[in-house]
């Protein structure tokens, strides 16, 4: 890997972790310790667009059911693969 791709790697990771941490925070100050799971599973997943399309309708959630729902996009992770 050279030096630009390496960069652009972390900046990517650097922006994937502050949007896990936005969404997890947003969940835990709305729905407290319900949320436990979902700030998990947010907090498994890597993937920026997938980050981007939740961080962008969050804040639209009325309901711990309703944050499911937008979260429910993201894969199960996988453990042993």
């Amino acid at each position: 890997m050279d030096y630009h791709s390496g960069l652009k790697t972390a900046e990517s990771k650097g922006k994937a972790e502050m949007a896990q941490e936005a969404i997890s925070k947003y969940l835990e100050a709305r729905f407290g310790e319900a949320a436990l799971d979902l700030q998990q599973k947010v907090r498994e997943c890597t993937d920026l667009e997938q980050l981007d399309r939740i961080i962008n309708n969050i804040y639209t959630a009325a309901t711990l059911a309703e944050a499911r729902a937008i979260i429910a996009g993201i894969p199960e992770k996988r453990h042993g693969k």
